[in-house]
């Protein structure tokens, strides 16, 4: 199957509904949607998140864990605590709200210390028991760097309900043009957030933006060869400067300066496109 999905946030502050109305209307399949308590006023209540998709066609195939306080989960303190215990909420909510899968953060980008990693190891063991009990699957997110994600999914391999959500843009400035984490882990990945950047920055742009250079050939060459049977999920945004960007004000925020549908055509070629690598 092609199933080409997108983030509801991908740069243009409009009405939820009026998002999935023409992310539908631009051909995609599928949504994901950030699961945190403060999208609520954007998004709507969470709970509803998957109703509301599938009154335009869409399915939600995954929702994003908080990241902006992941780094607590390496902390034995009552923030770290607090942290974890928000987490299991969250999957809790997800559960009643008819989402299978949500991605995790195992920190912000790099891990805060090593040498706190059974503490993390500990308090990740107590979300994904709960993923377990819920049924909901977790899917951690490669970061700044591909070592620590293979720790995590290789200690709780024993629980069914924990595997990968590959990020290709993360990927391509960790990792350049290998792809070990989709072979190695072949049959637990559970999502993807497909971008594309210049192999040093984090950028969040469209595959094939101008000045980008990931080999989505071998991208889709590799994960043709794994069970994953989801959506190409782009999390890409209109161009965005995330050093000065913090999601808190409005004061960096500039109006892309053309339609959402306009923006929402071009990337969905731009998914369609890396199917089409196949026939290359």
């Amino acid at each position: 199957m092609r199933l080409c999905g997108t983030y509801t946030w991908f740069g243009y502050l409009e009405a939820f509904e009026d998002k999935l109305r023409a992310i539908r209307a631009a051909g995609f399949n599928t949504i994901c949607t950030f699961w945190t308590p403060e999208m609520e006023d954007s998004d709507g209540p969470r709970a509803g998140q998957q109703e509301a998709a599938d009154r335009y066609g869409l399915y939600l195939e995954h929702a994003h864990l908080g990241y902006y306080r992941a780094n607590l989960l390496w902390e034995d303190t009552l923030d770290g605590s607090s942290v974890r215990d928000g987490y299991i909420g969250d999957i809790r909510l997800a559960a009643t709200g008819n989402v299978k899968t949500l991605v995790i953060h195992p920190c912000e980008i790099y891990p805060p210390d090593m040498r706190r990693y059974d503490i993390f190891r500990n308090n990740m063991r107590r979300i994904s028991d709960v993923c377990a009990d819920t049924g909901v699957r977790l899917a951690v997110e490669n970061l700044g760097e591909n070592t620590t994600v293979r720790m995590i999914i290789n200690d709780l391999k024993d629980n069914p309900n924990v595997g990968l959500c590959f990020d290709s843009g993360h990927n391509n400035v960790a990792a350049g043009d290998c792809f070990d984490l989709l072979d190695e882990f072949r049959d637990r990945i559970f999502a993807t957030h497909i971008h594309d950047n210049d192999g040093i920055k984090d950028l969040h742009l469209l595959p094939y933006h101008e000045g980008c250079c990931l080999n989505w050939r071998h991208f889709i060459d590799a994960i043709d060869d794994t069970d994953f049977d989801g959506s190409l999920m782009l999390e890409a945004c209109y161009p965005l400067d995330y050093d000065k960007f913090t999601g808190e004000n409005d004061e960096e925020w500039a109006v892309p300066p053309y339609p959402m549908e306009e923006w929402l055509t071009e990337a969905k070629t731009s998914c369609d496109r890396i199917y089409g690598e196949r026939d290359a």
